[in-house]
């Protein structure tokens, strides 16, 4: 597809496998990102197509006729090693006034057994700061996401799965502190979630992710599109 400058508000997506979008052939994982565009714009036909500019093969660009959602998550990823890897440095040359970055982490971050991604909570601030002085650097509108929970299963209460269950409040917190002390938008995924799992069954709640009760289903992905398309309508509102 011939990509062209584009006067559309941009929504772009900065974070790990929970957002990512996925191919075929990591099928059922989805991530929620994939979902964004369809729950804000729900009655709408989009182009879905690969930003001809960006050297990163996974990041894929929903179209619709007033929102582009710009997905560029990438699984594995930290608010460390996605820096580093130069992903946001790709966001930023295209970034412009009046979009918005969605700057989601957490999860990556707080795996102490794996010393290249992680970033303790103390630090978590400082390595988030060069997202939100992107944003605002290019007119844009930095928008701090907290991680998604996972799945309630004794399988993550234990090991590094319960390490990270244990840590997440953490990471969010500084999330929050964050946002208020910048005056950026905070939107608390690991809240919504947790509340939202907390009115499923066992079996409902299962269906929403993977087998290893982390990553997303299309059912968790495209529910929890909707809790995040639910607080955003609301942000675009107040600042259109």
């Amino acid at each position: 597809m011939v990509e062209m400058k584009n006067k559309k508000t941009v929504i772009w997506l900065a974070g790990d496998s929970i957002t990512q979008s996925y191919k075929e052939g990591d099928r059922p994982q989805t991530g929620w990102g994939e979902y964004l565009l369809s729950c804000l714009e729900p009655e709408e036909q989009f182009l879905k197509y690969h930003r001809i500019s960006c050297p990163f093969e996974q990041e894929i660009r929903y179209e619709g006729r007033n929102l582009i959602v710009d997905n560029c998550a990438m699984a594995g990823r930290s608010s460390k090693t996605f820096l580093e890897e130069g992903r946001l440095e790709d966001i930023k040359l295209l970034i412009k006034k009046g979009d918005y970055l969605f700057i989601q982490f957490g999860h990556n971050d707080a795996s102490s057994s794996k010393p290249e991604r992680y970033v303790p909570v103390k630090a978590f601030a400082e390595r988030l700061m060069p997202y939100i002085e992107a944003a605002k650097s290019c007119g844009a509108i930095p928008v701090l996401l907290s991680s998604v929970a996972l799945c309630p299963d004794p399988d993550t209460e234990t090991g590094e799965k319960g390490e990270i269950v244990r840590q997440l409040p953490a990471y969010g917190k500084v999330m929050r502190n964050l946002a208020k002390q910048e005056g950026t938008p905070y939107v608390d995924m690991g809240d919504m979630t947790r509340k939202f799992l907390l009115n499923k069954d066992t079996r409902e709640a299962k269906e929403l992710y993977m087998p290893d009760y982390v990553h997303l289903s299309p059912q968790g992905a495209k529910s929890y599109a909707e809790l995040v398309a639910n607080q955003i309508k609301e942000l675009i509102r107040e600042r259109s």
